[in-house]
């Protein structure tokens, strides 16, 4: 096989046998084992958790996302679903629903016609082999056919630490769309064949939706959005003189029009269709009225990429909320000063597509390190891209780079050994002055070993770039983050979503009673949330648009509106006495608690037909509430405690 089609084809055939018999086996790399830890306060013993640990921290994922989904699945996919929040909130989230824009969410796609299992492993492989797959085409591109290092630089942007870690969010599928819609411009810009500028325009059409419907949420998709506009227009430029350009020159603009045309159809429709639930969350204390100027902290963080590897899920620095906030990407591209400061910055303007990505990266960086003045952010859309948001586009601008750069640089970047070490000294002294401000700045977080190794491994990768052997440093690279691999788990199945005993029963009783509306007092807001993926409606829990019109009953006067009018984990609790007044308290940005007695009037005129409890009722309450509310499930060995309200 001496032609690259043929190695692509090939390497596109083994991601898609891996890709079917995953789905076959139900593997995915969810978190949900974790519910037996958070129910039962001990670790999981399930036996369908093949390799790793279900991780805490990414709490968005198994307990919010994936209950969210499963609440969909027991509910035949609504478009409303009121126990996930207000207004059309299936439809903001990455949500299968009945409605036209789900036909642009390929990764839900299983969920339509497989069983739920195998739709939620269709779900998580999409993303895996997705990304490998359109991140190796998209290089490819790049670097001319150079397939080994598309392979590697497709490995290294899977492995990083901050994908790794920011896995199980919407973000790599919103990667995934962008990667298409560049793959599609080049196809309907660069292409002979009439069947190859259709294939193009459709994946151009097809993904833009794919990008703009998957998920509203402008962080990701204002990054990505310039960074791929940039790289498409270097790409442009740079081959501008090209024949291909003009080859059916009119054909293409003609496509390109209905394309165009098309998304604008079906945009404005999905944005009539949505305008309400958007003013909703426009209007919300959080994250509808977040804006930033930028700058996100120190060096330590932008950084962090050399280091990360070793972080663990309990062991990060202390600057940072977790450990998903303290990771990031290993940053090469600072290497290229030396070559460019050598080789003259001439030589840089010769080549648009460098120039477009370092130019990226420069502006991307000032913003994550700098507070920039607000009439620039408000006019670049940056306002609305927290500092450490933009990572993401830093860190995949900087793969795309050095892979472009190094396909295009095979041999010795230096004739001139006295530079090649006077650069290599200066490599050296670069990262022992970053590890001693790391290790100070994170207050000695990782040992001298661990320190040394990571700066040697640089040191060596660095090395090997510059003495024209990529494929050695990069290996090297791919080794160094290798154990990023098991920062997800390996599951299969979700019986892990439903050993406890109890949940047989609350699904067989909401099966018979699918009118029931619920409201949990868990204390922490988590099993209201377990509870939404058996297909209750649970008026609490994680609300992603406010539920206004229940909570204007517990608050008339609007006076604890701006703790609830956000996305937010809603908590019920009990007082513990009766004589305490209602209150609502905001926790954090997305944790509201709300302390109220179950026999409150203030209940009295909602539409709770039933209450679930996991600790037993006082005395002091059984009396008053048992007027309204009868014992209707009780199972004291695993805590948990069913009224259903008396019909008067």
């Amino acid at each position: 096989m001496k032609n690259p089609r043929h190695y692509s084809l090939f390497f596109g055939l083994i991601l898609l046998v891996i890709f079917v018999a995953m789905v076959l086996f139900e593997f995915h790399g969810s978190s949900i084992p974790y519910w037996s830890e958070y129910i039962y306060d001990k670790e999981s013993d399930d036996g369908n958790l093949l390799w790793g640990r279900p991780r805490s921290v990414r709490s968005d994922e198994w307990l919010v996302l994936t209950p969210f989904m499963l609440s969909q699945v027991q509910n035949d996919f609504p478009v409303e679903n009121p126990s996930l929040g207000g207004g059309k909130t299936p439809l903001l989230m990455n949500l299968p629903a009945r409605h036209f824009s789900s036909i642009f969410k390929p990764h839900l796609a299983g969920f339509f016609f497989l069983s739920p299992e195998r739709a939620f492993s269709f779900y998580w492989n999409w993303k895996i082999l997705g990304l490998l797959a359109t991140t190796f085409l998209v290089l490819m591109i790049l670097t001319q056919g150079k397939i080994a290092l598309s392979i590697i630089g497709s490995l290294w942007l899977f492995l990083s630490t901050f994908i790794q870690w920011w896995f199980s969010i919407p973000m790599i599928e919103t990667l995934i769309a962008a990667n298409f819609i560049f793959i599609g411009l080049y196809l309907a810009f660069f292409s002979r064949n009439i069947f190859k500028i259709i294939l193009g325009t459709l994946l151009f059409g097809y993904f833009s939706l794919s990008f703009a419907f998957t998920v509203l949420y402008p962080p990701f998709q204002i990054t990505l959005m310039y960074l791929f506009a940039l790289l498409f227009g270097g790409y442009l430029w740079c081959h501008r003189r090209s024949s291909l350009l003009v080859y059916r020159v009119k054909t293409k603009a003609a496509f390109s029009l209905i394309s165009l045309f098309l998304i604008g159809i079906v945009g404005f429709l999905f944005y009539m269709d949505l305008k309400e639930t958007v003013e909703i969350m426009m209007n919300t204390s959080y994250p509808g009225q977040r804006v930033t100027e930028g700058g996100a902290g120190g060096l330590e963080r932008y950084f962090a990429g050399f280091f990360d590897v070793f972080f663990r899920q309990r062991k990060y620095p202390a600057q940072f909320e977790n450990v998903c906030e303290a990771s990031n990407f290993i940053l090469l591209f600072p290497l290229l000063f030396l070559f460019y400061g050598k080789k003259g910055w001439q030589t840089l303007k010769k080549n648009p597509l460098i120039v477009a990505l370092f130019g990226y990266i420069v502006l991307f960086s000032a913003w994550t390190l700098f507070s920039l003045p607000s009439i620039f952010a408000s006019l670049s859309l940056l306002r609305f891209v927290p500092p450490n948001r933009a990572f993401l586009g830093v860190g995949v601008a900087n793969i795309f780079l050095m892979i472009t750069f190094l396909s295009q640089h095979e041999k010795p970047w230096f004739e001139d050994r006295k530079f090649f070490k006077k650069s290599l000294g200066v490599i050296v002294l670069f990262f022992i002055l970053l590890a001693g401000y790391f290790h100070h700045q994170t207050e000695q977080l990782l040992s001298i070993g661990y320190i040394f190794l990571a700066i040697f491994c640089m040191i060596v990768v660095c090395a090997f770039l510059m003495k024209g052997k990529p494929l050695l440093g990069l290996g090297l690279l791919l080794m160094f983050l290798s154990p990023n691999i098991l920062v997800n788990p390996g599951v299969r199945g979700l019986d892990a979503m439903y050993r406890p005993s109890f949940s047989q029963n609350i699904m067989e009783y909401h099966r018979k009673n699918p009118q029931a509306r619920w409201l949990v007092f868990d204390g922490d807001g988590g099993l209201s949330n377990y509870m939404k993926s058996f297909g209750l409606d649970v008026v609490n829990g994680v609300q992603y648009l406010p539920n206004l019109e229940f909570m204007k009953h517990i608050d008339p006067d609007r006076r604890y509106l701006d703790k609830y009018n956000r996305y937010s984990n809603i908590s019920f609790q009990v007082p513990s006495s009766a004589d305490d007044d209602m209150s609502i308290e905001l926790l954090s940005n997305d944790r509201t608690e709300v302390t109220i007695a179950p026999d409150s009037e203030k209940l009295e005129d909602t539409d709770i037909t039933h209450m679930m409890f996991f600790n037993p009722l006082s005395e002091e309450y059984k009396d008053s509430f048992s007027s309204d509310y009868v014992l209707l499930y009780l199972n004291p060995t695993e805590m948990v405690w069913i009224y259903e309200r008396e019909q008067k």
